[in-house]
């Protein structure tokens, strides 16, 4: 129970009465008695007609949720009394799912009903089951105390949490197909010339136009129609620094995320996709995606990872690449990019790819590092936390100077902007024809 305003002029009421009986006429004397008496039998009969009054509560929860998404759901509460209801609500959703609404209010008619929108955020993938039941706080009818209820009925509930998506936006744009600069046919070849670009380490001397070459005196390449439907491998790295926290939602959250949204453009523009999951070994492994099917499937394996307790080693995952393809790819490349021995660990996979694949290696930085080097000191701690800071970001710089001189792409940036960056990454490799 907690007491509502009309109590508190009750409790100062008969306050001043006592001091009244104190200090005033001997008629007033007992007069505060009598009104506290009222006052706590009014509470008591408010109280019995709270805990007893009939009311239903249903959640209207969504099939699933997308991974760091805000979302939400209704929860509609039926009063079938005849007198009109105010309730507050506390609702305790599941692990995985971040309560973004609170407090929730409900105010009912007589013999109606009410919804109230929740917004939610999903940080973990899997199935979220709504087992606890909602706490409610009634207003009695005669508004001098809320009185505590639990919900009846439509307490348990499930709904399951997938990664993000591309937008309907994004969607419209991968379905349109790349019209070249220039487009020919060649003379018995059944392949469409779309453009000639520039030379670029990794392409294969086979794609080198010769003539163009001459005239330009540069190398110069063909990129061919058929080129265009290309070859993606994605490793997401699943050890155990993947649970690390990296603002809402862990590594891992952003990891899967990047790779359903990527591999969902990538399909979209009819390549073929090839998916591993790997940490000391590789874990989860799917070949030759294509299609609708091929991004059911791509995330129904990503919805299904969790962090290991084991330390990741990118080598399996690379060896993995030459089982999944024969053809030049894209190997994305979605680990913690560590200096150390962690950092020569990866520098040997990507250097495994080159120069048959083309490597693109993503990891997340934390902006509250580089804030925490670049912060004037106030304490005489702060010196050494800013020589620590500077320390990991130059840790950051050093492995992509490195892994960049071995011919990889690195993204490496925050989290709010790793899914735009390597989006934009993919779409601008492909259409300058890198892979």
């Amino acid at each position: 129970m907690n007491l509502a305003a009309p109590s508190y002029l009750f409790a100062i009421l008969i306050t001043g009465l006592g001091i009244l009986g104190q200090w005033g006429p001997e008629v007033l004397a007992g007069l505060w008695r009598w009104v506290a008496g009222v006052w706590v039998l009014l509470l008591l009969l408010e109280g019995v007609v709270a805990r007893h009054r009939p009311l239903s509560i249903a959640r209207q929860l969504p099939e699933r949720f997308h991974l760091g998404v805000v979302e939400g759901y209704a929860i509609t509460l039926h009063n079938p009394s005849q007198r009109p209801l105010v309730a507050l609500g506390a609702e305790r959703p599941p692990a995985g799912l971040a309560l973004l609404t609170h407090p929730l209010e409900w105010r009912v008619a007589a013999r109606g009903e009410a919804t109230v929108a929740v917004s939610v955020r999903a940080t973990q993938l899997g199935e979220q089951r709504f087992s606890d039941p909602l706490l409610l706080r009634l207003r009695g009818h005669l508004g001098l105390a809320w009185w505590s209820r639990r919900a009846l009925g439509g307490s348990v509930g499930g709904c399951r949490v997938v990664p993000n998506r591309l937008s309907a936006n994004e969607r419209v744009r991968c379905a349109q197909q790349p019209v070249g600069e220039r487009q020919q046919r060649r003379a018995g070849s059944g392949a469409e010339l779309l453009w000639l670009r520039d030379y670029q380490p990794g392409d294969a001397v086979q794609s080198i136009d010769w003539k163009a070459t001459a005239r330009g005196r540069r190398p110069v390449v063909r990129v061919m129609a058929e080129e265009q439907h290309l070859e993606l491998v994605l490793l997401v790295d699943v050890g155990r620094a993947s649970a690390i926290q990296a603002g809402p939602l862990s590594r891992l959250g952003h990891y899967c995320n990047v790779a359903a949204r990527l591999a969902e453009k990538a399909l979209g523009h009819g390549d073929r996709v090839h998916l591993a999951a790997f940490a000391d070994r590789v874990l989860v492994s799917a070949a030759g995606m294509r299609g609708a099917a091929g991004v059911v499937t791509a995330r129904e394996l990503l919805a299904r990872l969790r962090a290991a307790e084991v330390a990741s080693n990118p080598l399996p995952a690379v060896l993995e690449v030459r089982r999944l393809t024969r053809r030049r790819a894209l190997v994305v490349l979605i680990t913690d990019p560590q200096d150390g021995e962690a950092g020569q660990e990866l520098v040997k996979a990507t250097s495994l790819l080159r120069p048959h694949h083309q490597p693109l290696i993503v990891g997340i930085t934390d902006p509250a590092v580089t804030a925490l080097a670049q912060q004037p000191p106030s304490s005489w701690l702060d010196p050494f936390r800013s020589l620590a800071a500077q320390e990991t970001s130059e840790g950051w710089r050093r492995i992509s100077v490195r892994l960049q001189r071995l011919g990889a792409e690195v993204v490496l940036a925050p989290e709010s902007r790793i899914d735009t960056l390597v989006l934009a990454g993919y779409e601008r490799l492909r259409a300058h024809g890198r892979i």
